[in-house]
């Protein structure tokens, strides 16, 4: 269950962006997923990161994406974190409704992804609306899919100072951005998770709490020696390099499925079923 209280942190690290497996049938298979938390588990990662884009978490039912949650938040240890995404209703009283659910499911953390928020009315109302509602900490996702949408400096600096959200997913793709985002939520609970791998090691050097991509799903012991050796100043020698050009080979064969592919290789009793054709980061 959830063991983030309102005055206890996040948890720095390696946070894998967890598919979810099916059966041959296509329906949610329950039994990997419990494999993939205890192999998570192992590798030492500091959360798990569910029901987002490589979670194919737009194809899931609400009650698929509810038992999901609940399963990992009952099968992890307390060591390790639970971030879930919620809101994948375009109706802003539903995805508060969702927001809920979630918390319910014993998630650490609930996160709101801005590709679903209304185009109506301004991110940042939307976003404060919700975490007046909903009790559990909150995080925001910069979703690529449907549509790109990041969020601004000054609703970020207001987020993060409102001190109701505790996490970020990342995905600006740019390093100086990334920079000034981190110098904003200095100081306050908000941290930052960037997805991309090509700054990974720069990112933690800047001050990022950890890393939130896709290579993690398949290399999270490795991501995790990268991170604690930019973060102290050692030394990780041609491991970063390595981890790049084995996602790259993974990301042109057709994600998320080549990801299930990759965990197959190592033991995890995953097929090759998606719902979705490709999933980019």
């Amino acid at each position: 269950g959830r063991t983030l209280t309102t005055e206890s942190t996040i948890n720095s690290g390696i946070w894998p962006v967890m598919h979810t497996p099916f059966t041959d049938n296509g329906s949610v298979d329950f039994e990997a997923i419990e494999a993939l938390v205890d192999f998570y588990e192992e590798e030492g990662v500091s959360g798990i990161f569910a029901l987002g884009l490589t979670g194919e978490g737009a194809t899931l039912s609400d009650d698929e994406r509810n038992q999901i949650s609940r399963l990992i938040a009952k099968r992890k240890s307390e060591r390790v974190q639970l971030a879930s995404v919620s809101n994948y209703s375009g109706d802003h009283a539903r995805q508060i409704e969702q927001a809920k659910i979630t918390e319910d499911t014993g998630a650490d953390v609930v996160i709101l992804t801005l590709s679903f928020l209304s185009t109506e009315t301004p991110m940042y109302d939307q976003l404060a609306d919700i975490a007046d509602q909903v009790s559990a900490p909150l995080g925001i996702y910069e979703c690529p899919k449907p549509v790109h949408r990041l969020i601004e400096l000054d609703s970020l600096k207001r987020l993060a100072d409102s001190g109701r959200f505790v996490y970020m997913k990342d995905t600006c793709r740019s390093l100086e951005l990334l920079k000034q985002r981190v110098d904003i939520v200095r100081n306050t609970r908000l941290k930052l998770f960037p997805a991309q791998l090509g700054f990974f090691p720069e990112s933690v050097r800047s001050g990022a709490s950890g890393f939130c991509g896709c290579a993690a799903n398949v290399f999270p012991a490795e991501c995790r020696r990268i991170f604690e050796a930019s973060k102290n100043g050692g030394d990780y020698g041609d491991l970063f390099d390595r981890v790049e050009s084995a996602y790259g080979v993974l990301k042109k064969a057709g994600w998320p499925a080549s990801c299930k592919l990759a965990l197959r290789r190592r033991q995890i009793p995953t097929t090759l079923t998606c719902r979705s054709v490709g999933v980019d980061e």
